[in-house]
């Protein structure tokens, strides 16, 4: 939702410019917020925040559909050398291999 507002300066009167929010996921996760300097005119700041807003969003990262032990699977292909993680892996993801 557009948070676009003016600010109240020191002497009480409101800023001739309008300010307007964004919304945004960082690299772990957490949402924030960050206040940007738009124009003078309501329309151009709401133009100016729907641009700002829209790349913010397009940076974010898409949750994947793999499951864990999939993803696991494949980092164990690809990255792991030796078997050192092996067990470990195996038996935090599927307890039950350890019986057989």
């Amino acid at each position: 939702m557009a948070y676009i507002r003016r600010r109240k300066l020191r002497n009480g009167n409101l800023s001739k410019k309008w300010y307007y929010t964004i919304c945004y996921t960082d690299d772990m996760g957490n949402w924030k917020k960050s206040e940007r300097v738009g124009s003078e005119s309501y329309a151009e700041t709401k133009k100016l925040w729907r641009q700002a807003q829209s790349a913010a969003d397009s940076q974010q990262m898409v949750p994947s559909v793999i499951t864990l032990s999939d993803f696991l699977a494949l980092w164990d292909k690809e990255a792991l050398t030796g078997n050192a993680y092996k067990p470990i892996l195996s038996s935090s993801i599927d307890p039950l291999s350890l019986i057989t």
